[in-house]
């Protein structure tokens, strides 16, 4: 797929996002799920 030539509003509704991101339950979940995600520079 050419994600790129998409507008927004579709690939959030075909990832099932939305342009403000993850809702707190979401996140909460994932979080759990996968653990945190630490950056090291």
């Amino acid at each position: 797929m050419n994600w790129h030539l998409l507008p927004l509003t579709e690939i959030a509704q075909l990832l099932n996002s939305s342009s403000k991101g993850l809702d707190s339950i979401t996140a909460s979940e994932l979080l759990l799920e996968y653990g945190k995600h630490i950056k090291r520079n």
